[in-house]
């Protein structure tokens, strides 16, 4: 039939015919020239074409955003590119990617990168572009992107240079991938230096581990006066703090550690998961102690229980920042908790092996800011370094200091 508005109104996929998986009704006047119409009603406009020997069918546009006349006035249009040698359907792709946008590009990555990425690193990457990338280089096809708009960009976050650098690295990954699909000629980023990073490691001592276990204290009696959902999780904000400092763990690793994962007869955690992937995690007494005083619900599979029925706690941020105020430690983050037990564990004699272990630390560098040697086991390590860390929380001086001699022995 010769396709007109009325014929592809009424057009229709042939439901009852399962045979057919492409649906196209073919127009008589314009050899090639055709309408697709998919199971969904969806009714796109192709062309039908030979090129080097090979049969290629090619997308002029869907109807709707097209009328019929400005289709088939396409379709003519890419059957002269035939005739003269020229690949529509690879022609149309160029011509894309000729005005392609860091913007356009960092949808394409970010697709990719979830699939491949754990979910906080892809979060984080996604923050990056839209905080600051975007932003400032999005509008721009990659090919007009220089080497003076990266350093410009850079130096603008002068003031943060670990958020910095991390922009630049992304930056120079996308750009990395441009030049490689021949969107743009060169890396302008790859020659921009990145900030000096100072690493900071901050390490409770055993006056602040007694402030510390004064406040959750108080969290745990008294519950964070801000809204009454928020005092219905202190306790278990209280324990998630808690098990950060006697385990060592990442944050995330307790606040999604689940019941299923737990060998209580073992004292250990089966993570499937993690930062470094699968780990198996410590489990000392203390930490036992805590687990053991925690509520269980039956259709609640996670050990720290969040507001909501059957969730876990999802952020420790507020109840964080009304501890450290209340223990006089403002300043310190969470995670210099797990600082804390690597720099107790050095100081208790354990090895940079066993720390690094007992941490997760995938290369033993990151290891290398505790300083002290031993050959004690992992599971004794935990022991040791929980039980210190407990009774300077507990304010208990005198357990503190036979534990300190018996490091010293």
């Amino acid at each position: 039939m010769r396709l007109t508005k009325k014929a592809v109104d009424a057009a229709k996929y042939p439901h009852g015919d399962d045979s057919k998986r492409r649906f196209v009704l073919w127009d008589d006047e314009l050899a090639g020239f055709g309408l697709r119409v998919y199971p969904s009603g969806r009714k796109v406009f192709v062309f039908s074409y030979r090129v080097a020997g090979r049969k290629r069918l090619t997308t002029v546009g869907p109807y709707g955003a097209l009328t019929v006349q400005d289709a088939r006035k396409r379709a003519r249009k890419a059957r002269v590119e035939v005739s003269d040698g020229t690949d529509p359907k690879e022609a149309a792709r160029r011509r894309r990617q000729k005005g392609m946008t860091l913007r356009d590009l960092a949808l394409e990555h970010m697709e990719e990168l979830e699939a491949k990425r754990k979910p906080a690193t892809a979060s984080a990457y996604q923050g990056i572009l839209d905080n600051h990338l975007l932003p400032r280089l999005g509008h721009l096809p990659l090919a007009a992107i220089t080497e003076d708009d990266v350093r410009r960009l850079h130096r603008r976050m002068k003031s943060t240079p670990y958020i910095a650098n991390r922009a630049l690295f992304l930056l120079g990954k996308l750009l990395a991938v441009a030049e490689r699909r021949g969107l743009c000629v060169g890396n302008p980023a790859r020659e921009v230096k990145r900030y000096p990073e100072r690493g900071r490691t901050r390490y409770l001592n055993a006056k602040e581990l007694e402030a510390l276990g004064e406040a959750l204290q108080r969290l745990e009696g008294e519950g964070i006066v801000i809204d009454d959902q928020l005092r219905t999780i202190s306790a278990a904000a209280a324990a998630a703090i808690r098990l950060l400092l006697f385990t060592g763990a990442r944050k995330n690793e307790i606040l999604t550690l689940q019941w299923e994962y737990v060998d209580f007869e073992r004292g250990m955690a089966h993570l499937p998961d993690s930062k470094t992937g699968a780990k198996t995690l410590a489990l000392p007494g203390p930490a036992i102690e805590i687990l053991e005083s925690l509520p269980r619900a039956e259709d609640n599979p996670w050990v720290v229980g969040g507001r909501d029925e059957g969730t876990h706690l999802v952020d420790l941020k507020r109840p964080w920042n009304w501890v450290r105020e209340a223990s006089g430690l403002s300043g310190v983050r969470l995670h210099d908790l797990r600082h804390t037990v690597g720099s107790w564990g050095a100081s208790g004699g354990a090895s940079l092996l066993i720390i690094g272990k007992l941490l997760g630390h995938r290369q033993a560098s990151t290891t290398e800011r505790y300083a002290h040697l031993s050959d004690d086991p992992v599971a004794e390590a935990a022991e040791s370094i929980s039980g210190a860390i407990k009774a300077a929380m507990d304010g208990k001086r005198g357990e503190l200091v036979e534990l300190e001699r018996g490091r010293a022995r």
